[in-house]
C-alpha cells in the first residue's frame, strides 16, 4: 500500500512539473485611443511598432472606437506610428528600459486636399500598383464626379488607389467609392470593388473627402514620466531638424547663394543648456546631450569639443540612449578627440551595446575614418567584423562592396 501511495505521489510529482508552462516573457503594454479631427476614429486606424533591430514593424490594428493595446518584450528604443485612412501618420519613439505601462493617445490629421484637381490617376492590382506606366485617368463627369471603367480583370474583387489628390504630393489614397478597404502587405490603404464580368466603373466624388483640422501629436497621460519626456525630446529634435530645412529651402528659393544660409542655433543651445543645469534624471540628462549633438549636423557652431566631452562622459557607451540617434556616436567621438583618448569608449561600444544596429552603424562609421585617412590596418579589422557579424544588416552589406584594398 504504501509503495502504491510512492508511485502515485511521484507520478503526480512529475505530471505537474511537466505540464507547467515555462514562465512568459516580461512584456510592456503599451495602450490608448486613436483619432482625428472632431475626435472621431479614423477609418482602418493601426499602430506599427518597430522594435530595436527589427527591419519590419509589427501591425495592430485599432478597435472601430479607435483604441488600442499593443505588446513589445523588447528595451531600447521602439518606435511606434500612427496610422488611419486618408489621415497623415504621426509617431513616437519611447524609451523602455525595463517592462512598463505606457497610456497614450494619438491624434491624425487629415491629409489637406488640392484646392483644383487637375488629374486623377487610378492604380491598382491591374498595375501593380505603379505610379508611372499602366495607369488609368478618370474622366471629369457633368456632376462634378470622376469616372474610369476597367476591364479584362481577373479575380472577383479589385484593389485601387487614386494619385492627384494630396496637396503636394503624389501620395496615393484609397477611393471615395468601394465595397470594402484594407490595407495591404505593404501597410497602404486600399479601396476595393466588386468586379463584375471582367469590368470596374470607378467612380470618385470629390465631395466625400473628408475635411477638418486638427493638432497632430502624441499625449501621454502621465506626461511627467521619463517615458514621456524622452518622447518628447525625440519629437522636438524633430521639430528642429523640419525647421532647420524649411529656413533653409526658403533661403534657396530667394537666394541663389547657399553658402550663405546660416541658422542661428544659439537661443535653443542656451536652453538645452540651462535644462542640463536643472536636471538631476541621468537618463534625461543623456537625452539632453543627445539633443545638444544633434545640432552639430545641422552647422551649430556653439556644439564643440567640450560638448562632446561632456557628453560622453555623461553617457555610457552601452546605454539605450544611443538607440535614439545611432549616427551621431561615432561623429561625437571624432568631435572629442576621436579614438586616441576614446579607443576604449568605442571598443566597449561596438562590443557590449545591446543593438546591434547601434553596433554596426558605429563600425561602418569608424571604417569610413579609417579609409579616409589610409589606415587599412583598423579599416580591414572593422571590415571582418561587419561583414562577418553584421552581414545581415545595411552597414555590413554596404561594407561588402567596399573592401580595405590597398590600391582603392
Amino acid at each position: 500500500m504504501k509503495r502504491a501511495l510512492l508511485i502515485l505521489l511521484s507520478f503526480g510529482l512529475v505530471y505537474s512539473c511537466c505540464s507547467r508552462k515555462p514562465a512568459a516573457a516580461p512584456q510592456s503594454v503599451i495602450t490608448g485611443k486613436i483619432s482625428g479631427p472632431g475626435d472621431r476614429p479614423p477609418a482602418l486606424a493601426r499602430v506599427d511598432l518597430l522594435e530595436p533591430d527589427s527591419l519590419a514593424p509589427k501591425r495592430f490594428q485599432a478597435a472601430p472606437d479607435g483604441s488600442f493595446s499593443v505588446t513589445t518584450p523588447a528595451t531600447g528604443v521602439i518606435r511606434l506610428t500612427f496610422t488611419g485612412a486618408l489621415h497623415d501618420s504621426c509617431s513616437a519613439s519611447l524609451l523602455l528600459q525595463k517592462p512598463s505601462q505606457v497610456k497614450l493617445d494619438a491624434r491624425l490629421q487629415l491629409y489637406q486636399w488640392q484646392d483644383k484637381i487637375e488629374e486623377v490617376k487610378v492604380i491598382g492590382d491591374f498595375n501593380r500598383f505603379s505610379r508611372d506606366v499602366g495607369f488609368a485617368i478618370m474622366v471629369m463627369q457633368p456632376d462634378g464626379t470622376y469616372a474610369a471603367e476597367l476591364g479584362n480583370l481577373a479575380g472577383d474583387k479589385l484593389g485601387y488607389q487614386l494619385v492627384g489628390l494630396v496637396k503636394g504630393s503624389e501620395r496615393p489614397v484609397p477611393g471615395t467609392q468601394y465595397d470594402d478597404m484594407i490595407f495591404d502587405a505593404r501597410g497602404s490603404y486600399v479601396s476595393r470593388l466588386a468586379v463584375h464580368n471582367g469590368t470596374v466603373k470607378i467612380v470618385f466624388d470629390p465631395r466625400r473627402l473628408p475635411r477638418g483640422a486638427a493638432a497632430a501629436g502624441v499625449t501621454f497621460i502621465d506626461s511627467g514620466s521619463e517615458v514621456a519626456r524622452i518622447a518628447a525630446l525625440e519629437r522636438a529634435m524633430r521639430a528642429r531638424e523640419k525647421g532647420f530645412f524649411d529656413a533653409s529651402a526658403r533661403f534657396r528659393s530667394s537666394r541663389s547663394d547657399t553658402q550663405e544660409f546660416h541658422y542661428d542655433w544659439s537661443a535653443t543651445v542656451a536652453d538645452l543648456k540651462q535644462q542640463l543645469d536643472r536636471e538631476q534624471d541621468p537618463t534625461i540628462r543623456q537625452m539632453l546631450f543627445i539633443s545638444l549633438l544633434d545640432l552639430k549636423r545641422f552647422e551649430a557652431q556653439e556644439i564643440d569639443a567640450e560638448v562632446a566631452k561632456q557628453a560622453l562622459a555623461a553617457i555610457p557607451p552601452d546605454s539605450l540612449v544611443w538607440e535614439v540617434a545611432p549616427s551621431l556616436l561615432f561623429e561625437s567621438i571624432r568631435l572629442a578627440g576621436g579614438l586616441g583618448p576614446y579607443g576604449n569608449y568605442f571598443q566597449t561600444l561596438v562590443t557590449a551595446h545591446p543593438s546591434r544596429q547601434v553596433r554596426a552603424l558605429a563600425l561602418e562609421q569608424a571604417y569610413g575614418d579609417a579609409m579616409s585617412v589610409r589606415d587599412l590596418a583598423r579599416a580591414k579589422d572593422y571590415y571582418k567584423r561587419l561583414t562577418a557579424e553584421f552581414g545581415d544588416l545595411a552597414p555590413g552589406q554596404r561594407i561588402k562592396s567596399q573592401p580595405p584594398e590597398p590600391g582603392r
